[in-house]
């Protein structure tokens, strides 16, 4: 019942994950606004329309969908990942999930439809050293909401879409 509207959705898997395989693999359908989570409710289905790592972290995953698409408060959502023995995700050594044919799971968005405050980002990786003119190194940033009910540790992740982002170095001769 914590899940915030800018909230990012993704999923942690034990094994190396194909991140190709997403593709046209991963749903997100929205539920009722009832207090009780209701599949039969579920309606339509959102293509995720993309999936990429966090932290070039081949087990973790955030997915987005459309830029236009937002969640809607006091609203379950279900994802679903297709995992079928010829198409759907599957790990880097080709298997597919546990179980038969998808695997989904459901949260609730806050009775709030204000987006979450940023409270801190963290960027990925902490630091790197490239040795070339010319070279780059590609960062990762991830914006995180303050610990709460639903991420008390972390706070939860939120869409990184939903802000300007700037970078600026002190020291303008290395960066």
């Amino acid at each position: 019942d914590t899940a915030c509207p800018n909230a990012a959705m993704g999923a942690t898997f034990d094994m190396d994950m194909d991140l190709a395989s997403f593709d046209k693999a991963v749903s997100l359908m929205e539920c009722s606004a009832s207090d009780a989570y209701d599949e039969k409710s579920c309606t339509g289905s959102t293509p995720v329309l993309s999936a990429q790592t966090s932290k070039d972290n081949p087990k973790e995953f955030i997915f987005s969908p459309s830029a236009s698409f937002s969640l809607l408060s006091n609203h379950w959502y279900k994802i679903t990942l297709i995992s079928l023995e010829n198409f759907g995700v599957k790990s880097v050594g080709g298997g597919k999930l546990d179980s038969d044919t998808v695997s989904s799971w459901h949260f609730r968005v806050k009775n709030d439809p204000s987006n979450c405050a940023l409270d801190h980002v963290n960027i990925f990786p902490s630091s790197a050293t490239v040795y070339w003119i010319g070279d780059y190194a590609d960062y990762l940033a991830l914006p995180f909401g303050a610990p709460d009910e639903c991420s008390p540790l972390t706070g939860q992740m939120l869409v990184a879409d939903g802000y300007n982002w700037n970078w600026t170095a002190a020291d303008t001769k290395v960066a």
